[in-house]
């Protein structure tokens, strides 16, 4: 080989490492900030999630796995994303599973009156943005997407937010710092008067599931006896259209039964838990932080307490939680929002 050709194939290899940087650097700014929960599931020490709780919103506004190591040490983690369908749940916790192997699978069951097979664009991104490519990210992509969207486009990724740069924001830029110590909860600190329902369990009608959800609940259960752990139902409270609801909670109140499983329905305790309709509830059907800390021991008194679940406080092994707890401590509310 002359010199020349050495000096061309040096240039060659220049550019194309230049052009690498500076993609990675468009990458990382333009790419949608979505599912840092599950993005961070792959930063976990391997085995050391207990109990993994899955599901929309109501799973990461609703559950506080502070709550759970504070008080009896056991490490919990919240892998949630805006209205996620009972198939999004599914995957996420089958790719999370390939690291953690938790004793206690929550999926936080809101979402089971869904009467649509698919979601529209943003709630799809949402679900899928913080998975690994693998061929679990692919199934996962064909079970969301209607056949008129482009699988391609979600598996190259860069054509869904290539023009996005003209909504950046400065979030865009800097990180959060409780990024890499979130534990996938993200508080509301805003009160907004919501109902404390006292009278659903008087509501007998049973809904069904749209057939879609039930092949997921199905596969949830081989999932969850697959992987060797405890599947739980958990409903969290809420104060929107819960009557309207109810028919289809009963529905899975029937298929819990019959399979064996834990189902708590927090709107079925609203007495016992003692929520108070001017302080506990917030924006978007969902509680406020002091609400929060009332269904996480609550769930944890009914349920989860049922199960051998160690104490790991004071083992460096789970720092995540004990770091977790410290930034909470010095940062909870003064920005009125810590972000997930």
């Amino acid at each position: 080989m002359n010199n020349k050709t050495i000096k061309n194939s040096a240039k060659v290899i220049g550019f194309l490492l230049v052009f690498a940087i500076l993609f990675s650097k468009f990458y990382s700014v333009l790419s949608f900030k979505y599912g840092n929960p599950m993005r961070q599931v792959y930063n976990l020490p391997k085995d050391s999630v207990d109990v993994l709780v899955v599901g929309s919103s109501h799973a990461y506004r609703n559950f506080d796995p502070q709550v759970l190591y504070t008080n009896y040490g056991v490490t919990s983690y919240v892998i949630g994303t805006s209205s996620q369908r009972i198939w999004n749940s599914y995957y996420l916790a089958k790719d999370a599973l390939k690291t953690q192997h938790p004793k206690v699978l929550v999926l936080e069951s809101y979402k089971v009156f869904d009467r649509e097979d698919y979601s529209d664009t943003a709630i799809s991104i949402k679900a899928l943005n913080g998975m690994r490519f693998s061929k679990n990210y692919i199934d996962h992509a064909r079970a969301t997407l209607p056949e008129s969207e482009k699988l391609i486009e979600y598996c190259l990724r860069f054509p869904l937010f290539h023009t996005r740069y003209k909504d950046l924001e400065n979030a865009d830029f800097v990180k959060n710092p409780a990024d890499d110590i979130s534990l996938g909860y993200a508080p509301l600190y805003e009160v907004k008067k919501g109902k404390v329902w006292t009278d659903l369990d008087k509501i007998t009608e049973r809904k069904p599931f749209l057939p879609k959800v039930e092949k997921y609940l199905d596969m949830f259960r081989e999932l969850a006896d697959e992987n060797g752990a405890q599947l739980v139902f958990a409903i969290s409270p809420f104060a929107v259209d819960a009557d309207k609801m109810q028919p289809y909670y009963n529905t899975l109140q029937d298929y819990a039964d019959k399979y064996n499983i834990p189902l708590f329905q927090g709107n079925l305790h609203m007495e016992e838990l003692k929520l108070d309709e001017n302080k506990d509830f917030s924006t978007g059907n969902h509680l406020s932080a002091p609400g929060v800390v009332k269904y996480t021991q609550m769930l944890w008194d009914k349920v989860l307490s049922g199960y051998e679940l160690a104490d790991h406080r004071g083992d460096a092994y789970y720092k995540r939680w004990e770091e977790n707890k410290v930034y909470r401590e010095h940062n909870e509310g003064k920005d009125g929002n810590i972000k997930e």
